[in-house]
């Protein structure tokens, strides 16, 4: 008796029959060149692009367009000086205590009539104390204005009072004018090397002539009263001219008229002591 050959694995002894095991599938062909792991690549960092600029720059993808510009925080817009000086002067006029130093001088003209005066006050609001010199008028006076009553001494003479609120007798309002729409901004100029602005008055501006002529005037509507105002960049008075003038009518026999006169101020702000006059 032959020995048998071993039976080998069970995958050789079905080898050619039915129950055979089929052949394993071959192996996947390589790539060539990887285009595939390329574009995935790409793919990523496109996406990694995108969601960079969402997130550094928002409101610029996906949103509408911004319909305003930030101003800079620390930046304050600059007002323009003909709103900024006059805002200024009306703070420092409309001080109902404002004091300050007044020299003035002017002139009036009519057929027949000729006048001109001085004055130098020190004002404290509607108070003053100093001396006016009527040429051609009632001459010069010491003049004070304390708590309503206007006291008078004639050069050489004595003190008399008078309680009054003629417009005449008066500093407030200042120069005359009563509101905002009276004063405009005109130009600014630079004198003696200071910045200084002028400021023009209104066809609404309608002060006393007798207040600021010092001359005492038929009830008659002149035709112009002009107020040409210099100031400070902080709105303080320097100087102011003021004109006048009245075209007259020969058919009505009124005379032609013309007034100027000329104010300088100074000392703003310093105390003024005004009081009663002793007799």
């Amino acid at each position: 008796m032959s020995e048998r050959e071993p039976a080998g694995s069970i995958i050789e002894r079905f080898r050619g029959t039915q129950w055979e095991s089929p052949p394993p599938a071959p192996p996947p062909r390589p790539s060539r060149g990887g285009p595939v792991v390329v574009l995935v690549v790409a793919i990523l960092a496109i996406s990694g692009l995108v969601f960079g600029v969402v997130v550094v720059l928002p409101g610029l993808i996906g949103s509408p367009a911004p319909t305003h510009v930030v101003a800079y925080p620390d930046v304050t817009p600059r007002v323009p000086d003909s709103i900024r000086v006059l805002d200024a002067f009306w703070a420092v006029a409309r001080d109902p205590e404002l004091s300050y130093h007044l020299e003035g001088s002017g002139s009036s003209h009519a057929e027949g009539f000729d006048a001109s005066f001085e004055l130098t006050l020190d004002v404290s609001g509607d108070d003053f104390t100093g001396t006016v010199n009527s040429i051609g008028g009632a001459g010069l006076a010491e003049y004070v204005r304390f708590d309503g009553v206007v006291y008078v001494r004639p050069e050489g003479g004595e003190w008399g009072g008078l309680r009054t609120r003629e417009a005449i007798f008066r500093q407030v309002p200042f120069m005359g004018l009563d509101g905002r729409r009276e004063l405009v901004y005109d130009a600014s100029l630079v004198d003696g090397g200071e910045a200084l602005h002028r400021l023009v008055t209104t066809d609404f501006y309608a002060p006393s002539v007798e207040r600021m002529l010092d001359v005492s005037l038929l009830p008659l509507r002149p035709d112009s009263r002009a107020l040409e105002l210099i100031v400070t960049d902080e709105g303080v008075p320097v100087r102011a001219t003021f004109t006048c003038l009245l075209e007259g009518s020969l058919v009505d026999g009124i005379p032609r008229f013309e007034g100027t006169a000329e104010y300088e101020f100074s000392r703003f702000g310093e105390p003024v002591v005004i009081q009663t006059p002793v007799p």
